[in-house]
């Protein structure tokens, strides 16, 4: 657009804008007055035909007639920064999301039952078997110590030997009731 054609619109809306401010100032000065009147009236509803039980504006009313009941205006909520009554910031953040769920309560902490206990590797060395009068024995070693295994004989209270043969000694582990197998070699042919 041009300067020139903007011009003339700003002619006319200034003058508007001017005037419509001051009638809105105007109706707001002079109509502080009347809310006490409108307040006193009380509408009724009309008769059939056209009439109503107020009288006319002129009459005068009735000393012994019933007093009207008054209109109670809330004068809290026309003032400054009152938007919703409460009188508060009319430039407030307004959040329209619901509130938030609140989180679940953890389930409850079950405590884990325990591994069960494991017996340890077997802490013997295999070292050497021998036959005599046809008992089987075997030779094991421990750092340097040296036992010597035959069948039902219990090792530093701890193993139990429970079987010989002859690729395998079959051990329990006394506190665990626990069944090992050590490995002695292979059978000879």
């Amino acid at each position: 657009m041009s300067e020139a054609s903007t011009a003339p619109r700003w002619k006319i809306l200034l003058p508007l804008l001017l005037g419509t401010l001051a009638l809105v100032a105007w109706l707001e000065v002079a109509g502080e007055g009347e809310e006490e009147e409108v307040a006193a009236a009380v509408v009724r509803p009309r008769q059939p035909g056209g009439a109503t039980d107020r009288p006319p504006a002129t009459a005068p009313v009735a000393q012994d007639a019933a007093p009207a009941r008054e209109l109670k205006i809330d004068r809290a909520a026309r003032t400054p920064g009152a938007v919703d009554g409460k009188g508060g910031d009319p430039f407030a953040r307004i959040d329209w999301n619901p509130p938030a769920p609140k989180p679940a309560a953890p389930p409850p902490v079950v405590a884990a039952a325990p591994p069960r206990p494991v017996a340890p590797p077997i802490p013997y060395s295999y070292f050497g078997m021998s036959i005599q009068d046809g008992r089987t024995v075997v030779f094991v070693t421990r750092q340097d110590r040296t036992f010597v295994l035959a069948a039902g004989e219990v090792i530093e209270n701890t193993y139990r030997v429970e079987e010989i043969r002859a690729t395998e000694v079959v051990l329990t582990y006394i506190p665990l009731n626990e069944r090992q197998v050590m490995t002695i070699g292979t059978a000879k042919p």
